[in-house]
């Protein structure tokens, strides 16, 4: 009988009888792969995010859709809207707003992280004396440095000079580890730093009209919201539910069968719920929903 190699086959070799490549070997034949992720797949195969206002950047994306992944928004967002891949192409949005949303309310709800009016007024008045304080200590540093030179300490002058000048060209905007002695460059620095202490009086002056005008009315917050982030998570929420569902974002009641929370409500309920915050009612809801519209409520 004809051994394989008179059949044009490769003779088998006495250690692999099989004639199937090693393990290692068939390992090198395989181009390299990297396995997907489904924010890959988002962008791969369903032509990337739903078309939603602003510009996220995928990085950003990636970022957020590791903290809240497909298999935990996918239940909410399959609620209201059973093609699978219209729900996916928006998972990214939803991400994105839940970890702004879970930031801004550690922010807000951190131990002085705003100020009541009176604080308003106070920090003005903060302003306002530290610039005077500061245009006067450089003005005397300056003095000092031009006094009449003591015989008993016949270094200190040129020392306070020295020092004078290490900071002027700080205030001139030439911060440098030594002193340019050079008279063009001391120039600079001399008009420089005469510039620097008009706006420090600018400033002093600004912060002191500024404090009478703060109209504490305005600075005061409502009470009644515990979650001060809640407003632009449904501002978000209300962008992601029109391009999700196409329906308008509504907290009104409706005549339901079931005597239930509207959708968008649920809907914002689901949400908040993935962020582990506390669950917000339909008026709360309705209230952010409001609120949306109002300055820096974007």
């Amino acid at each position: 009988m004809d051994d394989d190699s008179a059949k044009g086959k490769p003779a088998r070799s006495a250690i692999n009888p099989t004639g199937k490549k090693s393990d290692k070997a068939a390992s090198k034949s395989w181009p390299s792969f990297s396995f997907r992720t489904d924010l890959d797949r988002v962008y791969l195969e369903l032509g990337g995010p739903a078309p939603l206002r602003g510009s996220i950047d995928r990085n950003t994306f990636a970022r957020c859709c590791n903290e809240f992944s497909w298999p935990k928004v996918e239940p909410p967002l399959r609620r209201f809207q059973k093609d699978r891949d219209i729900a996916k192409r928006h998972w990214p949005w939803v991400a994105f707003a839940l970890d702004q949303y879970r930031f801004e309310r550690n922010q807000l709800q951190r131990r002085g992280a705003t100020l009541n009016p009176t604080e308003v007024v106070e920090l003005l008045n903060d302003i306002r004396r530290s610039a005077k304080k500061l245009a006067s200590s450089l003005g005397r540093l300056q003095e000092y440095s031009y006094s009449v030179g003591d015989p008993a300490a016949p270094f200190r002058k040129p020392h306070l000079a020295y020092l004078d000048q290490f900071i002027s060209q700080a205030a001139a905007g030439h911060i440098a580890a030594e002193v340019n002695k050079s008279g063009e460059h001391m120039a600079h620095v001399f008009f420089g730093k005469q510039s620097f202490l008009k706006q420090l009086i600018e400033v002093e002056v600004a912060a002191g009209e500024a404090a009478k005008r703060a109209d504490k009315s305005l600075l005061k917050r409502k009470k009644g919201q515990a979650d001060p982030a809640l407003y632009k998570l449904v501002g978000r929420g209300a962008e992601i539910w029109s391009s999700l569902t196409r329906r308008v974002p509504s907290a009104n009641r409706v005549h339901r069968r079931d005597s239930g929370e509207p959708d968008f409500v649920l809907f914002i309920q689901d949400l908040v719920r993935l962020a582990s915050g506390e669950r917000p009612s339909r008026k709360v809801v309705e209230i952010s929903l409001g609120n949306r519209r109002t300055p820096d409520a974007g």
